[in-house]
């Protein structure tokens, strides 16, 4: 995907306050510089190893419709951990395209990429207490809440807002995808 139409999916994407207000690592308001450094934040992550951000699109018509991301907070250049085996899970989708399936699929796709690529242990994702539609897709791929009342602080300011933070470990994952096919071979 080229550049400049990147930037104008991420602006608008992240520019939308109703899907913005549920993640504590976009700015307020997304502006187009915003979008200008989250475009270089991602290309530094990538040639660094420490993330990728991915764009979510319709299969047919390859329609943009949110974003994936998968980030190890180790690799980062100011870590807040040491655990080389923690990544962070991430997603938008836009509005008009929630409740499609979009970041279920999206997810559940670098959930794989993470534990049979990456060697990735552990899977971490920090969801607001309101934000059902994220803790649904959290809870279908298996994530459990590891850190209740957690309070985040917004890169826009604001008062700290509280989330849950889910855990999914690779060991627990795996035997999930084992029942799942056992199940779906059952006469």
């Amino acid at each position: 995907m080229m550049i400049e139409a990147m930037f104008r999916r991420v602006t608008q994407l992240y520019s939308d306050w109703e899907v913005a207000k549920w993640l504590s690592r976009v700015p307020w308001p997304f502006t187009s510089a915003s979008a200008e450094n989250f475009i270089a934040d991602a290309e530094v992550d990538m040639e660094h190893g420490s993330g990728c951000h991915l764009a979510i699109e319709r299969r047919v018509s390859a329609t943009f419709v949110g974003t994936v991301s998968l980030r190890l907070p180790a690799l980062e250049p100011d870590p807040w951990t040491s655990d080389r085996q923690l990544a962070i899970l991430g997603y938008a989708v836009q509005r008009d395209q929630q409740r499609n399936g979009f970041a279920s699929e999206a997810a559940a796709s670098v959930v794989q990429l993470a534990f049979d690529q990456m060697d990735i242990a552990r899977l971490r994702a920090t969801v607001l207490r309101d934000n059902v539609a994220s803790r649904r897709v959290l809870a279908r791929l298996g994530f459990t809440i590891e850190y209740a009342g957690v309070r985040e602080t917004p890169r826009y300011g604001g008062p700290p807002r509280v989330g849950d933070t889910f855990m999914l470990e690779r060991s627990e994952w795996r035997g999930a995808v084992v029942i799942r096919a056992a199940k779906s071979h059952t006469p």
